[in-house]
């Protein structure tokens, strides 16, 4: 159970942060209706590497739909404390600690690429919390970039890919953000509509600049942990998919060009649910979340 949590206010969010008697800190950011006066409440399980920064991107469509969203960092990313050698099931009790601690007793779950598997644990062993689900470009064990690499060479990975967005990448963006996005252009051909997508306005500034923030928010610390986040997603979950409850509707959004995870993974994982599959043509692993995410969490709690 928790000890006590601060908060500390953020560009257009909340971040809360609750210690719990294990000594844990849970880093979490709210946006949407944060005042108390919320219709509803819809937890978000972002991708990995990630933070529940990436919700920002809900956080107009959430004020006008009465929504507060919640959005967690998992353990070793951004503000909340490692918890090494962790199934993806073990992340459900820092979600329950965190919504006794916001007193919600129902929500919707979203859960963007590695974040899927996280809201189907929660939803299979917490079925009591969990009105509907939601899963966007999802990760599943036939993930299509898990055959491209090897998590031996993981840390190196994230590493390089940390020291490019801290020394490379968004001084230049600070510099020319339209300049960036032309090279963009010219170096990116595999994702229909990708520059759209990167340029999306996410609270006045671009998706592409958000995304930087929230990877570096999330490796602040150390890559490593987002290195065992990805383990854990490539091991055994420690839940069973078929033991989520059929009074649970699970929606999955996949695009027909996504590159990133199986997209094939991810229909076969709608048919296995019953859930309702939105298959975007056109879209790839950028554009479901940066264009389609707004409109996926107003379905869900409408």
């Amino acid at each position: 159970m928790a000890q006590h949590h601060h908060l500390k206010a953020v560009k257009n969010s909340t971040v809360r942060h609750l210690t719990l008697e294990s000594g844990r800190t849970i880093e979490w950011h709210e946006y949407g209706v944060t005042d108390g006066s919320h219709t509803s409440v819809v937890l978000y399980c972002h991708g990995t590497p990630g933070s529940g920064l990436e919700a920002q991107v809900f956080d107009l469509v959430a004020r006008a739909e009465g929504v507060l969203v919640l959005a967690p960092d998992r353990p070793g990313m951004g503000g909340s404390s490692n918890l090494n050698t962790r199934p993806v099931v073990d992340w459900n009790q820092d979600a329950t600690a965190l919504l006794i601690e916001r007193e919600v007793s129902r929500c919707a779950v979203i859960g963007y690429s590695g974040g899927a598997p996280y809201a189907l644990a929660l939803a299979a062993s917490e079925p009591n919390l969990v009105e509907n689900v939601g899963l966007l470009a999802p990760f599943t064990h036939q993930n299509s970039i898990s055959k491209r690499i090897d998590l031996t060479t993981a840390p190196a990975h994230m590493s390089l890919q940390r020291f490019s967005y801290r020394l490379l990448v968004t001084p230049t963006l600070h510099r020319s953000a339209s300049w960036a996005m032309r090279q963009l252009s010219r170096l990116s051909r595999s994702e229909s509509g990708l520059i759209a997508a990167l340029n999306a306005d996410v609270n006045g500034q671009t998706y592409l600049q958000h995304l930087m923030q929230s990877h570096l928010h999330a490796m602040q610390d150390s890559t490593q942990r987002t290195v065992n986040d990805l383990t854990a997603l490539h091991s055994p979950w420690g839940f069973v998919i078929d033991d989520l409850s059929q009074d649970i509707d699970v929606s999955v959004w996949v695009g027909s060009r996504d590159r990133v995870i199986s997209v094939r993974g991810a229909q076969d994982l709608a048919r296995q649910l019953r859930g309702n599959l939105h298959k975007l043509q056109g879209y790839g692993h950028t554009a479901i979340f940066s264009l389609a995410a707004p409109a996926a969490l107003k379905e869900l709690v409408s």
